[in-house]
């Protein structure tokens, strides 16, 4: 009688984690989506905080991106655009967005490389 346990197949592990990843994921996307307070818009003739504009962001101006420009050049434009977008992206709705499209390339990762490992492991073996 054999009692050793055979280790389990990589491939039927991985499908698994792609399919446990991708339910938790949109499952959690969906929760903060549903969640997330609906986007408002600034009330007329309210300010943006650091504006003396009524609805304009500072860090919109070009007196600002131009300071940017003077202190640090281009670069520092160009990174304190992607700052502002990636703190946009943090938050309520977006957040939600950002986890099922992060959600959906680890799941498919996974997915691909269990076809992967079972075609290969597969091929070789001797049942």
């Amino acid at each position: 009688m054999n009692t050793r346990r055979r280790a389990p197949d990589p491939g039927r592990v991985l499908a698994r984690v792609s399919g446990w990843v991708f339910a938790a994921g949109i499952s959690a996307a969906a929760l903060l989506y549903a969640l997330a307070p609906a986007p408002t818009s600034p009330e007329p003739g309210a300010s943006a905080p650091g504006s003396a504009v009524v609805g304009v962001n500072a860090r919109d101006s070009k007196q600002y991106h131009s300071d940017v420009a003077n202190v640090g050049g281009e670069e520092a434009v160009l990174t304190d655009r992607m700052q502002a977008w990636l703190g946009d992206a943090w938050h309520g709705r977006r957040l939600a967005i950002v986890l099922a499209v992060a959600t959906l390339v680890v799941s498919a990762v996974c997915s691909v490389l269990a076809r992967l490992r079972s075609t290969r492991g597969g091929a070789g073996r001797s049942e």
